[in-house]
């Protein structure tokens, strides 16, 4: 190690002390011719340059007037010129270019100048290398003590990434392969950094919304389970009653199996539906209609069908309105929030459709006074699977009428929403821009 410390310092010396001769030669040969024997010019210029310098250096030159060898600069006081100039003087003054003189204690870079008239400019630095035995053992101790402590802080640095980063990181795609096979109630917990601790609290999200996402798929297959099977048995148990008994093939029987195919039919079309909205291959034909006249014929087709029970449906309106829309596609939304209603519906027996026209919007809202949803599952009900814990099972429908409602508003780019109050009832409502 001293060895290296050593070459290390020897060869810093040599290559400033080059540096220098090289500023020194420039300095000169830009001079002009004659003044490169002036003393004061090379006092001038040098100055700056080697007064900071860990070498010495000189500049000499021979006035043949005068038959002497001057000192044109120096950064060091002398009263004569040492001996080592007079030698370098002899041995270099007549050799145009560079030289240099290296010994285990002293290096000269040195360059003689081109000649004046009656002047030879000599100008080198001389570093010396001192002794160093003293300086290594101090390099080398603080070399391997410095050494030391960047180790140890490298192996506190890894202790750190190590039990912040890695570790938390391991930990949450441990947890994340299990999530990914069906393990729902995984719980991602990881400590460290800000970042880390939100990717937990993020992933553990997921987690919940992956777990509500199966408990309503197994919901919605025991939903379309039951609403497939009611249809169907009726159908095959009436059938087979009108095969088997020729008195049974009455009207009735038959307006039953009627009824049953259309409930059937239309389970088939909800799911479709919701199928094609997620595929998003449907080309809906947009065209202006006059909603108010649709809305009124709507009313009075679901007033034929609830005939002769309480139910009473009334639509407030005070001026015929018309919207850019599809018009099968909105016709689901009204009929599945006035369907909504009556499922729901509360003791009064009335469900009220509100037409209303402001800053050139129409909002049509749908009411019913029913059992209402409790204020922290209203953001669910849209979802496909969802069904409320006061859930009453429609005598008609698949139950995914909303979601279908959701799909519809969304790709018209209507503002909808609902209103409600657990045990005073709900407003669903959507709002649409009038085409004037």
């Amino acid at each position: 190690m001293q060895l290296s410390i050593t070459v290390f310092y020897r060869t810093a010396k040599i290559r400033k002390a080059n540096e220098l001769r090289t500023e020194l030669t420039t300095i000169v040969e830009d001079l002009d011719v004659s003044q490169r024997g002036n003393f004061y010019i090379y006092e001038e210029v040098f100055r700056e340059k080697i007064k900071n310098a860990e070498a010495d250096a000189m500049v000499l030159y021979y006035d043949h007037r005068y038959d002497e060898l001057l000192m044109g600069y120096s950064n060091i006081y002398v009263m004569e010129l040492p001996d080592y100039c007079l030698d370098i003087w002899e041995n270099y003054s007549t050799k145009q270019g560079e030289f240099k003189i290296k010994d285990s204690n002293t290096y000269i870079v040195g360059q003689t100048c081109t000649d004046a008239s009656d002047r030879t400019v000599v100008l080198f630095v001389k570093a010396e290398f001192e002794p160093f035995a003293a300086t290594q053992d101090v390099f080398a101790n603080q070399f391997l003590f410095l050494s030391a402590v960047i180790i140890l802080m490298a192996i506190i640095f890894v202790c750190i990434i190590q039990f912040q980063v890695v570790k938390p990181i391991t930990s949450l795609t441990n947890s994340a392969k299990s999530l990914a096979k069906g393990k729902f109630d995984t719980v991602f917990d990881a400590e460290g950094f800000e970042e880390i601790e939100e990717l937990a609290d993020t992933l553990n999200y997921a987690a919940t919304e992956l777990s509500k996402l199966d408990d309503y798929q197994k919901d919605l297959m025991t939903n379309v389970s039951h609403d497939l099977r009611t249809p169907l048995t009726l159908i095959s148990g009436y059938s087979e009653m009108m095969r088997d008994y020729p008195s049974e093939r009455t009207e009735a029987n038959l307006q039953i199996i009627i009824d049953e195919s259309k409930r059937l039919t239309g389970l088939v079309n909800d799911i479709l539906s919701l199928t094609k909205m997620d595929m998003d291959t449907e080309n809906w034909v947009m065209e202006s209609y006059n909603l108010t006249e649709n809305i009124k014929e709507i009313v009075y087709r679901i007033e034929k069908m609830v005939e002769g029970s309480d139910i009473k449906i009334t639509f407030n309106y005070d001026c015929q309105v018309n919207i850019v829309a599809n018009l099968d596609q909105i016709n689901k939304v009204i009929y599945n929030y006035i369907s909504n209603a009556i499922n729901y519906i509360g003791e009064d027996k009335q469900v009220i459709i509100n037409q209303t026209v402001q800053n050139g919007f129409v909002t049509i809202s749908v009411i019913d006074h029913g059992v209402g949803i409790p204020k922290d599952e209203i953001p669910n009900v849209w979802q496909r699977y969802y069904k409320a814990k006061n859930h009453i099972r429609a005598s008609v429908g698949s139950g995914l009428g909303l979601s279908i409602v959701r799909g519809v508003l969304n790709k018209h780019g209507f503002e909808y929403g609902v209103n409600s109050e657990e045990g005073v009832g709900s407003e669903f409502w959507f709002k649409a821009s009038i085409d004037k």
